[in-house]
C-alpha cells in the first residue's frame, strides 16, 4: 500500500512553490519530463509563428473571443481597433500579442523546470490575465481580463495542435513521441492550474472573511451582552426596585431646603445609569481585544506564520525560498544550478554566526553546503541534513541566539516580498546613528572588575551566565589562537597540558595579558551589551551583504579575474561603497576624553568606510559666538601625529550651534548634509543588525515601489491616475529588544515590542 503524504491545503492556495511542488508530484512531472520537452524544441521552434497564427485564427472565428481584443492589452500603446470586424492579423494590438505567445510557446519547451522562477513566470501568465499586473514592469498599465473559460480551451486547443506536430513527425522512435507527448499533456495542465488558481476562491478561503467579520462580531457582541446581563442588569434589579418608591422624610436644608434632600434617591439612580452606560460602552473594546488575539492566533496557525508552528515546511523549503526571493538571477549572463547559488548564501551565513561565537566549528561542518563526490565520481554539492532533519540537536543547540536567527530567517521568507533587483542596479541608500555619550566599547576594568562592594559578580560573570554555549565557543577560539603564538605550559604533576592551565580562558577568556588577547575580550562582551560598537558591527554587515550578492549573481566577473583575489576584493569595495554608506553622528567626538578617542579610533581603523559627522568649534571673533563646524572624518581621513586626530575631509560652516532644542534631532540634523543615495535609515546607537537580515536589503528597498518609474511627468501630467496612489516614504521594522533575559524591566520592554512592533 502507498503510503500517504501530508498536503497543507492553506499552504498549496497561498505558497507557490508549494503549489508547483504539490502539482509535479501528483501529475508526476519529473526531469524525465523535462528532457522531452527539451528534446521536442527543434520540432516545435520552426513552427511557432504558424502555430500562433492557428491560433488567433481560431479566436477570430468566435465573436466572444474576438471581442476580447477590444480591450487595449497590458502594455501595448497603439491604436485600438474600432469594431470587430477590424481586427485582423495585421492588427497592431494582435501583432503585440501573438509576439507575446510566442514567448510563451518557445519558453514552455525551454523552460529550467528546476528553477522556481519558471512556475513564477507561468504563474504571472495567468494573473495578467484577470485584471492584474503579473509582471513588475506593467503593474501600473491598462489591465486585460479574459474570462477563464476562454483560457481553458484556448490550452487545450494548443494542446492538439502541438499533439499533431509531434504525431505527423515519421522520424521520431514511438517512445519519443510518447514521452513528448505525455510532458506537453502535463505542462498544459501545470499551466491550466496556474490560470485556475487566480479565477478561482479555495473552498477554504471562504471561510476567512467571516470568521474575521460578521462571526467575529457575533462572538463580541454575544460576549459583551451576556456579561452586561448577568454582571450590570441583574446586579442593578434589586437597587432599582428599593430605589424607585424611596421618599426620605424630614428634610430641610438651611438655603437649599428640601430640593436635593429629596430627590436624592433619583440623583442616585442617575448616576448608577450612567456608570452601568460607561461599563456598557467600555467592555465593548474589551472583547474586541480578546476575540481579536484569539481568531489572530487561530489564523497565524491556519497560515503557518505562527511561531509555535513546526518547521518541517519552512526549513525544507528555505534553500529554493533563498533562490526565489532573494536572488537577482533573471538577468545572469551565465545559467548555474540554484544549489551552487544558494550554497554561497547559506554557507556565508553559517560563517558569519560562526564568527560571532554563536556555532560551534562541528555544528558548523554540519550545517555547510559540501563538496561530494557521487557515484559516477564526478564532483556535486551536498546540501546539509538540517533542511531536511531540522528536529535534531545536532544542528542547532535549543534555546541558543542562533536557532533563533535561524528560524526568523527562515519564517521571514514564507512572507510575500518584492522581487530584487541587481546590485547594479539597486538604489543607494546611507545608515546614519546619532551618537552622544553611549558607551562605545567596554574597557577591560569595566568587563572584569565588580559593579560596587555589595556585589560580587563582574559584568563578564554575568553576561557568561547569560551565554554559555557562546563563551564556549569563545574561549575554544581563543585557545586555538593562544596555541599558535605560544607554548602551553606543562603541569607540575603529569608534565601534561592541564585543566589548570585553562583556567585563565574560562575565567577572563585570556591567559596572556597581550592587547590582542584583552581585546577579544572586551569585543566579545562588547557585542553583547548595549554599546555603539554592537551598532556599528551589525550595521556594517551591509557592505558585507552586498559584496557576497555581487559575488554571487556575476560569476562570469569571478571567473574574469582568474584568482586574482586581491583585485576582486577591490571590485566587491568598490560596489559595496557605491551603494552603501555608513555615518555616525558624533557630536562630542571633538571633546572626547583619551579613552574615548581611543575607542573611536579602534572603530576607524576596523571599519574605515564608517563615516564620522562630528561638531568643531573655533573661537570667533573678539566678543562674539564661537565658530560651529560640521565636519566629516572616515578611516581613510589623514591622522595627525601630535593630535592624534584625524584631518576632516568635509568641513561646513554653520549659522550657529545646532543642539540648541531637541539633541537627538539635531544631532542627526547636522549630519544629514552629508548622507549619499536615494534612501536613509535611522537606527539608535542600540540596536544590531545580521547578515541574513542585511542579505533582504533589496526586498526591502522594494517597499517603497520606485523600482518601476512612471513613464509620465507629474509636473505636466499631475492629475493622472498612476499618480492618485500614495507614494510610500517611511518603512519602519519590527526591532527585536535583546533585552529580554536580563530582567523584569527588559523582558516587558522586549516583549512589548515582539508583540505590538
Amino acid at each position: 500500500m502507498t503510503s500517504m503524504q501530508h498536503v497543507d491545503a492553506s499552504l498549496i492556495n497561498t505558497d507557490l512553490q508549494a503549489r508547483a511542488d504539490y502539482l509535479t508530484k501528483f501529475i508526476e512531472f519529473g526531469p524525465e519530463d523535462a528532457e522531452a520537452l527539451h528534446g521536442a524544441t527543434p520540432i516545435v521552434k520552426p513552427l511557432v509563428s504558424a502555430a500562433v497564427d492557428a491560433v488567433y485564427e481560431k479566436l477570430f472565428s468566435f465573436d466572444i473571443t474576438r471581442a476580447t481584443f477590444m480591450t487595449r492589452n497590458t502594455g501595448f500603446t497603439g491604436k485600438l481597433a474600432q469594431k470587430l470586424e477590424d481586427i485582423n492579423h495585421d492588427s497592431e494590438q494582435i501583432k503585440f500579442r501573438k509576439d507575446f505567445l510566442k514567448i510563451w510557446l518557445v519558453k514552455i519547451f525551454t523552460a529550467d523546470y528546476n528553477d522556481p522562477k519558471t512556475f513564477e513566470y507561468l504563474d504571472r501568465v495567468g494573473i495578467m490575465h484577470t485584471g492584474k499586473a503579473g509582471f513588475k514592469h506593467r503593474e501600473k498599465k491598462d489591465p486585460l481580463f479574459v474570462d477563464y473559460a476562454h483560457c481553458a480551451i484556448l490550452l487545450g486547443y494548443v494542446q492538439s495542435m502541438l499533439t499533431s506536430a509531434v504525431m505527423g513527425r515519421d522520424d521520431l522512435p514511438q517512445e519519443v513521441k510518447t514521452a513528448t507527448l505525455l510532458a506537453i499533456n502535463k505542462v498544459m495542465w501545470i499551466q491550466n492550474d496556474l490560470f485556475a488558481r487566480h479565477y478561482i476562491t479555495p473552498y477554504s478561503s471562504k471561510t476567512t472573511p467571516s470568521a474575521s467579520g460578521f462571526d467575529q462580531r457575533v462572538l463580541i457582541f454575544g460576549c459583551k451582552f451576556a456579561e452586561s446581563y448577568f454582571f450590570l442588569t441583574l446586579s442593578f434589579r434589586d437597587p432599582i426596585r428599593v430605589m424607585v418608591g424611596m421618599r426620605v422624610q424630614r428634610c430641610g436644608e438651611k438655603y437649599l431646603g428640601d430640593a436635593l434632600c429629596s430627590h436624592q434617591a433619583s440623583f442616585t439612580l442617575a448616576i448608577m445609569f450612567f456608570m452601568a452606560l460607561v461599563l456598557f460602552f467600555l467592555d465593548t473594546y474589551l472583547w474586541y481585544v480578546i476575540w481579536t488575539s484569539v481568531i489572530s492566533v487561530v489564523r497565524a496557525f491556519a497560515l503557518g506564520s505562527s511561531i509555535w508552528t513546526p518547521w518541517r515546511e519552512i526549513y525544507t523549503r528555505l534553500p529554493k525560498r533563498i533562490y526565489a526571493k532573494l536572488l537577482a538571477t533573471g538577468d545572469m549572463e551565465v545559467k548555474y544550478k540554484p544549489k551552487v547559488l544558494v550554497s554561497q548564501i547559506w554557507n556565508a551565513i553559517i560563517i558569519s554566526m560562526y564568527r560571532e561565537h554563536l556555532l560551534s566549528i562541528d555544528l558548523v561542518q554540519n550545517l555547510m553546503y559540501h563538496q561530494a563526490e557521487d557515484r559516477e565520481g564526478r564532483k556535486t554539492l551536498r546540501a546539509p541534513l538540517f533542511f531536511t532533519a531540522q528536529g535534531s540537536r545536532e544542528f542547532l543547540p535549543p534555546g541558543s541566539e542562533a536557532e533563533r536567527r535561524i528560524s526568523f530567517f527562515a519564517q521571514s521568507l514564507t512572507a510575500a516580498l518584492p522581487e530584487p533587483i541587481s546590485v547594479e542596479c539597486m538604489p543607494t541608500f546611507t545608515v546614519l546613528v546619532p551618537h552622544y555619550s553611549e558607551k562605545i566599547l567596554l574597557s577591560l576594568r569595566e568587563i572584569i572588575r565588580e559593579e560596587d562592594q555589595n556585589t560580587r559578580v563582574t559584568m563578564l560573570e554575568y553576561l557568561k551566565q547569560l551565554h554559555p554555549l557562546e563563551w564556549d565557543n569563545f574561549v575554544r577560539d581563543t585557545k586555538i589562537l593562544a596555541d599558535e603564538v605560544d607554548v602551553p605550559t606543562p603541569d607540575e604533576k603529569s608534565g601534561k597540558p592541564g585543566k589548570a592551565d585553562d583556567l585563565p580562558f574560562y575565567c577572563i577568556g585570556f591567559k596572556s595579558s597581550s592587547p590582542e588577547f584583552t581585546l577579544r575580550t572586551r569585543i566579545w562582551a562588547s557585542l553583547r551589551a548595549q554599546t555603539l560598537y554592537r551598532t556599528i558591527s551589525g550595521m556594517m554587515n551591509y557592505a558585507k551583504a552586498i559584496k557576497l550578492l555581487y559575488r554571487v549573481e556575476n560569476p562570469e566577473m569571478v571567473q574574469a579575474f582568474q584568482g586574482d583575489t586581491e583585485r576582486l576584493e577591490k571590485e566587491l569595495e568598490r560596489m559595496a561603497r557605491r551603494k552603501f554608506k555608513f555615518a555616525v553622528s558624533m557630536q562630542r567626538y571633538a571633546k572626547f576624553n583619551k579613552t574615548e578617542q581611543e575607542n573611536a579610533e579602534f572603530l576607524l581603523r576596523a571599519y574605515p568606510d564608517m563615516q564620522i559627522a562630528y561638531l568643531d568649534e573655533e573661537p570667533g571673533k573678539e566678543g562674539s559666538e564661537p565658530l560651529v563646524f560640521s565636519s566629516l572624518i572616515d578611516g581613510h581621513s589623514e591622522l595627525n601625529p601630535e593630535t592624534k586626530k584625524r584631518t576632516p575631509k568635509f568641513r561646513i560652516e554653520l549659522p550657529g550651534n545646532p543642539i540648541i532644542g531637541d539633541g537627538k534631532s539635531d544631532n542627526q540634523n547636522h549630519a544629514i548634509i552629508f548622507h549619499r543615495g536615494e534612501y536613509l535609515q535611522l537606527v539608535d546607537a542600540n540596536q544590531d543588525n545580521y547578515l541574513e537580515e542585511c542579505i533582504k536589503i533589496r526586498n526591502v528597498l522594494g517597499e517603497f515601489e520606485e523600482y518601476n518609474m512612471s513613464s509620465q511627468s507629474p509636473y505636466g501630467q499631475g492629475g493622472h491616475k498612476e499618480f492618485a496612489k500614495d507614494p510610500v516614504a517611511i518603512l519602519g521594522a519590527r526591532e527585536y529588544i535583546f533585552s529580554e533575559n536580563i530582567g523584569i524591566l527588559g523582558d516587558i520592554a522586549a516583549g512589548k515590542e515582539q508583540t505590538f512592533g
